[in-house]
C-alpha cells in the first residue's frame, strides 16, 4: 500500500514537472536543434560578412585588439575564437558589454577583416539583425532576460532532470520491453495512441534527456552565484590598456603548447590574464578543448599556468566534457544529426504528456 501510494506521488511529480516546462523544453528543444549546426548555418547565412578578401599580409592581432579596446572602452573581456582558422574568414570577437542591466546579457558581436582592421558586422547578440544565430543562441541559454533567464533555464534543467528520472521510476517494468521492441504503438483509441508512443520515447531517449538535463544545468549553474548578480547590475568600467604586445604572448604560448582550433581569451580588467586554448593532436572528441589552456600574465608577458588533457586531473576532465556532451559536438555528423532529432523530443514529451494530463482530467470530471 505504501509502495503504491508512493509511486502515485512520483507519478504526479513527473506529471506537474512535465506540465510546468513543457512550453520552455519546446522552445529549448528548437532551438537548440538550430544550434547544433550553428557554425555552418551563420557561415551560409552570413556569407558575404563572414568572408574577406585574402590579401599578402594580415595586420596583427596587437593591432586589432587595440582598435577594439578604442572603440570600445568599457568592456568586461575579448574573446576570439576562429584564430588563424581560414585565409578568408573574418575575425569574429565575442565582446563582454555589461550596461548594468541584469535583464539583459553582455554578449556582443565584432566582425572584422583581419586584413584591414574594418568592422564589418556588430552588434548585440540579442538583436537579430546582428545575426539569427547569435540571438538563438543567447535566447536558448537565458531567454534574452539576462541573469534571470539564466536562473530559469538552470531551474528548467533541474526540472527536466526530475521529470526524466521520476518517469524513470513509474515505467521501470516497461523499460525492457519498449528497448526490446515488445511494445507496440496503440491505434485503439487517441489516448491508447498517445499513451504508448509517450511510453516509447521516453524510454528511448531517457540517457540523452538525462545527460541534456544534467548538462544544461551544470553550464548555467554560476547563475546561482549571488557575486554574478552584483556584478552585472554594475555597468563595465574604463578599460586596462595592456602595454605588452599581444602577438607575442600568443606566439609565445603556442610555442610551449602546439595547439589548433585556438581561442584566444583577452583581459581587459585588473588581476585577469591572457588565455589560449584550443585541440592538441588526437586528442578524444568527448573532451573540451579549454582543458588545453596557456595562461599568460598580461602585466609582465610571463606564463603562468599551462594544462592538458594528459596531465589534467580526474575533475577538470570530467568538466570538460561537459559542453561537448550538451551540444554533441564529439562524434562527427551522425552525433550532430541525432542531437538536432533527439532534442525535440522533451519538448514532444511534454507534448503528449499534457494531452494525457487532460484527458485523464476530463475522465475524472
Amino acid at each position: 500500500m505504501k509502495k503504491t501510494v508512493l509511486l502515485r506521488k512520483i507519478f504526479q511529480w513527473h506529471s506537474y514537472t512535465g506540465l510546468i516546462i513543457g512550453i520552455f523544453l519546446l522552445a529549448l528543444g528548437i532551438s537548440g536543434s538550430f544550434l547544433v549546426f550553428r557554425k555552418e548555418l551563420d557561415s551560409n547565412i552570413y556569407e558575404i560578412s563572414n568572408k574577406v578578401v585574402i590579401r599578402p599580409t594580415k595586420i596583427s592581432l596587437d593591432s586589432m585588439y587595440r582598435i577594439i579596446v578604442h572603440a570600445y572602452p568599457k568592456i568586461d573581456g575579448i574573446s576570439l575564437r576562429n584564430f588563424d582558422h581560414n585565409p578568408s574568414a573574418a575575425y569574429q570577437f565575442t565582446i563582454y558589454r555589461n550596461d548594468g542591466n541584469i535583464n539583459t546579457y553582455d554578449l556582443y558581436l565584432l566582425v572584422m577583416d583581419p586584413y584591414t582592421g574594418k568592422i564589418i558586422r556588430e552588434g548585440w547578440y540579442r538583436n537579430p539583425s546582428t545575426g539569427i544565430m547569435h540571438w538563438i543562441l543567447q535566447f536558448h541559454f537565458s531567454f534574452h532576460w539576462g541573469v534571470p533567464g539564466l536562473l530559469l533555464t538552470a531551474l528548467i534543467a533541474i526540472l527536466l532532470f526530475i521529470s526524466v528520472t521520476t518517469g524513470l521510476i513509474v515505467y521501470q517494468k516497461k523499460i525492457w520491453t519498449v528497448l526490446s521492441f515488445r511494445v507496440k504503438i496503440n491505434k485503439n483509441s487517441s489516448r491508447g495512441f498517445y499513451s504508448s508512443l509517450h511510453r516509447i520515447v521516453g524510454v528511448w531517449t531517457l540517457l540523452f534527456n538525462l545527460i541534456i538535463g544534467f548538462t544544461g544545468f551544470w553550464l548555467n549553474k554560476f547563475a546561482f552565484d549571488p557575486t554574478l548578480w552584483e556584478e552585472k547590475s554594475v555597468a563595465s568600467i574604463q578599460n586596462i590598456v595592456i602595454t605588452h604586445n599581444i602577438d607575442s604572448m600568443v606566439n609565445h604560448a603556442l610555442s610551449v603548447q602546439q595547439i589548433t582550433d585556438i581561442h584566444i581569451g583577452i583581459p581587459t580588467r585588473k588581476n585577469k590574464h591572457l588565455i589560449v586554448d584550443g585541440k592538441i593532436g588526437q586528442q578524444p572528441f568527448i573532451i573540451g578543448n579549454e582543458l588545453n589552456q596557456i595562461v599568460t600574465n598580461v602585466t609582465n608577458g610571463e606564463i603562468i599556468k599551462q594544462n592538458n588533457y594528459h596531465t589534467a586531473p580526474v575533475s577538470d576532465y570530467i568538466e570538460s566534457m561537459i559542453f561537448p556532451l550538451h551540444v554533441g559536438s564529439y562524434g562527427g555528423n551522425f552525433i550532430r544529426w541525432l542531437y538536432v532529432i533527439l532534442g525535440l523530443t522533451p519538448g514532444f514529451l511534454s507534448i503528449t504528456g499534457f494531452y494525457l494530463w487532460k484527458q485523464k482530467n476530463k475522465k475524472i470530471k
